[in-house]
């Protein structure tokens, strides 16, 4: 055997126990990190902050998602109301920059689609003519619900910035789970996104898919 070919295969043998080495180390170090107090302590606080908002929406001080007022038998948007809204949800502590945004560019985005006529006049007494918050809360894509048919808070994805998780409903109850994100501001766990307030979703027509 030719030393330029012992040496070939020497190198990559070297290489493969570096390449084991590095994957073995990437595993070690997964594990400590699912392991660590912090993951323990940061996945307690988005549960936390979740059970929060959800107890919050039903309360008294919850805001009203669809800020309307009557006009000659119809509701219109009220954008002094929104603004109330959006420094309300802020004033929590509970929500993200991205959630609070993307909550008034819905309401914006409906007005101007009733405004132009896209959509039917929403009629007092009648429900929406689009998808956000009709006949549904948006917060728990339910009609009201009690501590017992909640089962757990499912988190399937966390980094030390952001963390997507699902609300879990208990099997046999007629609620669809749903999804949520969260994301860190100023070293605090804040909810981003939750879907009943889908951007995309909450501004289609009413019936459409």
């Amino acid at each position: 055997m030719s030393s330029s070919f012992t040496f070939i295969i020497f190198s990559g043998l070297i290489l493969a126990g570096c390449s084991r080495t590095t994957e073995l180390q990437n595993s070690r170090e997964e594990i400590r990190t699912l392991n660590s107090p912090d993951v323990f302590s940061d996945s307690a606080r988005i549960q936390e902050v979740v059970w929060h908002v959800l107890d919050w929406s039903q309360s008294d001080s919850a805001i009203v998602v669809n800020p309307v007022i009557e006009t000659g038998g119809v509701y219109l948007f009220d954008k002094n109301e929104l603004r109330k809204n959006l420094d309300r949800l802020r004033l929590t502590g509970f929500f993200a920059n991205e959630f609070i945004e993307n909550y008034n560019q819905i309401i914006l985005k409906l007005e101007e689609k009733l405004r132009s006529q896209e959509f039917d006049p929403w009629l007092v007494g009648d429900l929406p003519p689009f998808k956000f918050a009709n006949d549904a809360d948006p917060w728990c894509m339910c009609q009201g619900f009690s501590v017992e048919q909640y089962e757990r808070v499912e988190i399937v994805k966390m980094d030390k910035q952001s963390a997507e998780g699902f609300w879990r409903w208990k099997q046999g109850n007629s609620w669809v789970d749903f999804m949520f994100r969260v994301s860190k501001e100023h070293g605090k766990w804040k909810i981003s996104y939750m879907q009943g307030f889908d951007y995309a979703e909450s501004i289609k027509k009413d019936g459409d898919n």
